[in-house]
């Protein structure tokens, strides 16, 4: 959501050693979600563009990352996603499901369903407030989802973990000890 679209820009800021970042407001449901997307892009650095005078042939071809934020109906997201896929086959990105730690596996099962045609990076966040067990883990794998970001709730800057093996086992390991 949008907070994972700001530790996102963040994290690709720090990697690649740019501001050249723009975050892209693709809600349709409130303003509240739009404001809190601008004041992220203002305490960044970062511009902020909206996805309808977004040029697709234009604003992509200019050395710029563009991450855009779907947050809101997941219909609605589907379908822009869709659009963008069909309407310009060029246009390379990669989506990226934010699943809350804690979610069961009925829950991961049923978004899951609904998403697997666009076949999105998990990231899974909140860790630091509740913790991914192994029936959710599990569910992530029977659905052959594949886990890219692990990320807490409070920081921005620098809260991003890419999942790796090495994460992966480090989480687990402290985790699953008592288990």
């Amino acid at each position: 959501k949008s907070t994972l679209v700001a530790k996102l820009a963040s994290y690709l800021s720090d990697a690649r050693k740019t501001t050249n970042i723009n975050l892209i407001d693709v809600c349709n449901t409130s303003t509240n979600h739009q404001e809190t997307l601008r004041g992220y892009s203002r305490v960044l650095g970062f511009k902020m563009k909206d996805f309808n005078t977004f040029n697709f042939k234009q604003d992509y071809n200019n050395n710029e990352i563009n991450i855009f934020d779907f947050s809101g109906d997941l219909s609605f997201s589907l379908q822009k996603i869709n659009k963008i896929s069909n309407m310009h086959k060029d246009f390379d990105f990669c989506s990226i499901l934010a699943l809350q730690s804690g979610s069961n596996s009925a829950m991961i099962n049923d978004i899951w369903s609904k998403v697997s045609d666009i076949k999105p990076m998990i990231a899974i966040t909140k860790l630091d407030e509740c913790w991914a067990g192994a029936e959710e883990l599990s569910s992530i794998a029977l659905n052959n989802a594949r886990i890219g970001i692990f990320t807490g709730t409070k920081v921005i800057i620098d809260s991003i973990l890419p999942a790796n093996e090495h994460s992966l086992t480090k989480y687990m390991k402290e985790n699953f000890q008592s288990v």
